[in-house]
């Protein structure tokens, strides 16, 4: 089993990465608003690095890191396709992604976490911390919890 995260590039790269993220973080928990956007700005920002996450070649997660400036990193919209879930891919993956981030010089790293998975990021070293209230006032920051660790 080779699993590797890599920035998304291609088109097959983007179809996949899209698919992912809908089916699991709209369509299986039913969310309608905001509808999903594959178009939102934020994907192409410069500091936002969107990623698949293969195993053996194959798309089958996805996230994406914000780099918030002063050794600050953020995981976002982390997926695991539900074929793959519970394999324990998606630590796999969240490691891999913290890694990149101390590549990066990273010190901390930040997520909104969904009330789902506050459990598994405190199983992965996170901790509550307030570090930006005013991302918990938009749509998708309904039940979400804000959650920090060191890198």
């Amino acid at each position: 089993m080779v699993a590797t995260l890599v920035q998304v590039t291609t088109p097959a790269m983007w179809a996949a990465y899209h698919r992912i993220r809908k089916a699991e973080l709209w369509d299986a928990r039913g969310r309608t608003t905001p509808l999903y956007n594959p178009n939102h700005p934020d994907e192409t920002k410069p500091n936002h690095t969107p990623l698949l996450f293969l195993l053996n070649e194959v798309g089958v997660g996805t996230t994406r890191l914000d780099d918030l400036g002063n050794g600050r990193f953020c995981v976002r919209l982390v997926a695991i396709d539900k074929a793959f879930q519970g394999q324990g891919l998606g630590r796999t993956m969240l490691m891999q992604t913290l890694q990149r981030a101390r590549d990066q010089g990273g010190t901390d790293m930040v997520v909104n976490a969904d009330e789902s998975a506050v459990g598994y990021y405190r199983a992965c070293g996170f901790e509550e911390h307030s570090w930006n209230p005013e991302e918990l006032k938009t749509p998708m920051g309904e039940g979400l919890t804000q959650m920090r660790r060191a890198l």
